[in-house]
């Protein structure tokens, strides 16, 4: 019998291939469109990366981003004409292998505390190599909303994610609810907790160090540790409500 969670095959199609239409994104945002060489291309993304990485957005200069990739300064602006479309870039690959892999994750099949432990992972994973990715977005919603949503609208299908991921999720939730294993739980709240448990330290980063002293050293420590500890924490806050369990 089909489980009640069950995602159709061409939704799992759909995810699949998210990334097909996001890795050519790039098109859009280099300057020329003569052929270019993609190794190039690659390595200036890679060291754009790291540098956003060591020096944060707002401190990276395209200079740097040239000396990291072993690159003249006028090469990059060639290729991506500014270094807000070169942050655009690196954001959009980065977005592109996270996005399908968490639709993927959260519409299976999986147990639910299995899902959890992955969609755990996978962000850690994601944020252990581009930390500065929340504050991006944060600014980005700030400052350039309708840009924003205009450029995940149209190279991710976040309209489809939203309702397959949801409905699914949902209907998951509803029976492992039914069969007394968890409260009753509206997917989008357990989204936003996840949401906000794994990404705030990495936006906070900033405010944790001034407030509670803790140094970027520090708080890596701190960042594993609670990775290991989430889907658990997670796990508890679903848990049924023990008065409500003896009196049913």
């Amino acid at each position: 019998m089909t489980p009640a969670f069950h995602i159709r095959d061409e939704d799992l199609t759909m995810m699949f291939n998210i990334n097909v239409k996001t890795c050519v994104c790039w098109d859009s945002i280099i300057h020329s469109p003569m052929a270019k060489d993609k190794q190039t291309e690659e390595r200036i993304l890679e060291a754009a990366q790291r540098v956003f990485t060591r020096n944060g957005l707002s401190g990276a200069r395209t200079q740097d981003i040239a000396d990291e990739a072993g690159v003249n300064r006028a090469l990059i602006n060639y290729y991506f004409r500014s270094r807000d479309n070169l942050a655009q870039a690196v954001f959009l690959r980065a977005a592109g292998t996270l996005f399908p892999a968490l639709m993927e994750t959260l519409a299976s099949g999986l147990p639910l505390e299995e899902k959890i432990r992955r969609v755990v992972d996978l962000e850690y994973d994601m944020l252990g190599r581009n930390p500065y990715l929340p504050l991006y977005l944060l600014a980005e919603l700030q400052y350039n909303p309708d840009k924003l949503k205009a450029l995940l609208h149209e190279h991710l299908p976040v309209g489809r994610m939203r309702t397959v991921v949801l409905k699914t999720l949902q209907a998951q939730l509803d029976e492992e609810a039914a069969n007394g294993r968890i409260r009753a739980t509206k997917s989008e709240d357990l989204l936003i907790t996840l949401i906000s448990v794994i990404i705030f330290p990495f936006a906070a980063s900033g405010m944790i160090e001034i407030v509670l002293g803790f140094s970027q050293a520090d708080q890596r420590v701190i960042r594993e540790r609670r990775r290991d500890e989430l889907t658990g924490f997670v796990m508890r806050g679903l848990a049924p409500d023990p008065i409500h369990s003896e009196s049913t």
